[in-house]
């Protein structure tokens, strides 16, 4: 690869990197921010308390790992399991 098509391609690359990270941002910044888990709780509780009736998922609350705050929402939690070693 030449030294002029070399420079492109990192060029390329970087800016491939720099719009992902500038989208991901972009995802929460019309999200409320909670900046710490407690905050965020008790905004759940009271919007499952006052939408209970119309709404079938409970809101709960995520730190986000893009902005480092704290965000609500009502997609269920994927839940991880570990695989113990059998001996």
């Amino acid at each position: 690869m030449t030294r002029r098509k070399r420079k492109e391609y990192e060029r390329q690359k970087q800016m491939a990197i720099h719009t992902r990270v500038n989208f991901r941002k972009k995802m929460c910044d019309n999200k409320q921010r909670y900046y710490n888990e407690d905050h965020a709780m008790s905004w759940a509780m009271q919007y499952n308390d006052r939408l209970h009736r119309n709404n079938p998922l409970p809101y709960r609350a995520y730190k986000c790992p893009h902005c480092r705050a704290w965000h609500l929402t009502t997609a269920p939690k994927i839940e991880t399991t570990k695989v113990a070693d059998e001996v």
